[in-house]
């Protein structure tokens, strides 16, 4: 295993049953990665680099416990990964913490994770990513606790986003969607008309922890 790659038990915590997670703080550098995915960040700054490689080793160390080893992970033209065939997976990255999950598309259709950096986002993010109802909640609070769900309301959007992109959704913005919470979880409410990508019958939700200054958050939609 590649020295500070763990096996996450947080995100597996957060995800359904059969999905393999690993994360780290200790990113890498282009060399550990295959050809193709060092071509992918040839023009990238090293920061971006590292973060990219910290996101491949630790989608390879899970894809390998499904029977995918040595596997390089490109993308297609939205920038998605290119996971093995009956594979799903997602990879997330913010400052100094990285991780990817992946399940059998047997089992789950799509999987969005998403971890920030609870200081990284301000009271000039609300407008961007709030429905009003939402943005008014939040502006109630005192600052520490409105920075902390404004990091919340926005990993639980992008993990839902990534989840629902994944699974053939069509691009939406942050607005698209409001969002309800409950202890330890979430649901998504969409706020205009658009295509339905998870499963029919249920309604999108996730789940999300905060821990060390990070807010993660994850969402699965389950195949019945």
């Amino acid at each position: 295993m590649s020295a500070g790659i763990v096996r996450s038990e947080l995100w597996r915590s957060l995800l359904p049953p059969g999905v393999v997670a690993y994360e780290t703080r200790e990113f890498v550098q282009a060399p550990l990665l295959f050809d193709g995915e060092q071509s992918l960040v040839a023009k990238a700054v090293p920061k971006r680099v590292a973060e990219f490689a910290a996101g491949r080793l630790c989608a390879r160390h899970a894809l390998a416990e499904l029977g995918h080893t040595d596997f390089q992970l490109l993308r297609d033209a939205s920038r998605r990964p290119l996971w093995p065939d009956g594979i799903v997976g997602s990879i997330t990255h913010t400052d100094g913490y990285c991780g990817a999950a992946v399940g059998r598309q047997s089992a789950i259709s799509s999987i969005g994770i998403d971890a920030e950096e609870i200081v990284r986002l301000d009271d000039s993010i609300l407008r961007a990513i709030c429905t009003p109802e939402e943005r008014a909640r939040l502006e109630e609070a005192d600052t520490a606790k409105r920075q902390c769900a404004t990091a919340l309301v926005f990993s639980a959007k992008e993990a839902f986003y990534k989840c629902h992109s994944a699974a053939g959704g069509e691009m939406l913005g942050f607005r698209d969607v409001a969002l309800c919470f409950h202890e330890n979880g979430f649901t998504v409410e969409p706020q205009r008309a658009f295509r339905r990508s998870w499963p029919e019958g249920t309604r999108p939700a996730g789940q999300y922890e905060i821990r060390e200054g990070l807010v993660f958050c994850a969402v699965a939609f389950v195949r019945h």
